[in-house]
């Protein structure tokens, strides 16, 4: 009977941490959309905003942002492979 006690507080501990991970990194993920606009914001009061500086960064961001939400999406599937 302890040693299922045991594993039920060492299970929550565990789910607990996997949760946090989640927050973690959709905060990421929130982060690099935040970082993107507020430089798109500072180039563009730099350069100006017209169509072809808005399409290229546009293009640009768009493929660094996918990037980093692969890079997240890996690692939390990665993280809850591990518990299998």
């Amino acid at each position: 009977m302890e040693d299922v006690k045991e594993l039920k507080s060492v299970l929550e501990r565990v789910e607990g941490k996997l949760i946090a991970a989640q927050y973690m990194y959709g905060a990421m993920w929130f982060i690099a959309f935040l970082a993107v606009m507020a430089l798109y914001y500072v180039l563009g009061a730099i350069v100006g905003f017209n169509s072809i500086f808005s399409a290229i960064y546009w293009i640009g961001a768009f493929v660094l942002v996918v990037w980093v939400g692969v890079m997240v999406g890996k690692r939390l599937e990665g993280l809850f492979a591990s518990l299998l």
